[in-house]
Order: structure tokens, then C-alpha cells, then sequence
């Protein structure tokens, strides 16, 4: 999947300068569209698969976490002023 990240104008495009002499990126992101009730912070089922044994919330990639911050690698294609196009952006 190949996507777009936008920076806001809060940031000029020269944040970005050389960024693209990198090949890959760590993109951390904010879970913007979890619900407050649904955050968990204990142990759950990985993907609630019964099969697996149960695990702490931060032992896992799972998105109800009480922190809402999620962490991907992406691949860097190109940047045009202040537009990053990457691949295998893993967020929502």
C-alpha cells in the first residue's frame, strides 16, 4: 500500500529536508478512532483469539491501548514539500 502523509502547515516544508536520503521511516501515529470505553489495560487475547494465551496490553499490537500510540516501519518513495509517499503504512 502506498500512502501520503501530509505535514500541517504548522510545519514549512524544509522539516522534511533530506528526510528522503533515509529508505525507511518509524512512523508513530495516534489511535484517533478508539473510544475511551474500549481502552483496555490488563491482559487480553492477541486479536481476541481464544486459542492464545492471554498477555499484557503492551505486549501486543493492539489498538484499545491506554497510551492510543501506535508505532510503524515504512518505506520512503519519495517527498515533495511538505507530502511523504511511503509504503506499508500499518495505522488507522
Amino acid at each position: 500500500v502506498v500512502t501520503k502523509i501530509i505535514l500541517n502547515s504548522t510545519f514549512s516544508e524544509d522539516a522534511l529536508s533530506e528526510i528522503e536520503s533515509f529508505s525507511h521511516l518509524e512512523i508513530i501515529f495516534y489511535f484517533h478512532l478508539v473510544e475511551s470505553s474500549n481502552i483496555e489495560t490488563g491482559a487480553r487475547h492477541p486479536r481476541n483469539d481464544k486459542t492464545l494465551p492471554k498477555v499484557g496490553i503492551f505486549a501486543q499490537r493492539g489498538k484499545n491501548r491506554p497510551n492510543q500510540l501506535g508505532l510503524t516501519t515504512v518505506k520512503v518513495v519519495k517527498r515533495e514539500g511538505r507530502e511523504l509517499t511511503v509504503a506499508g503504512l500499518d495505522c488507522i
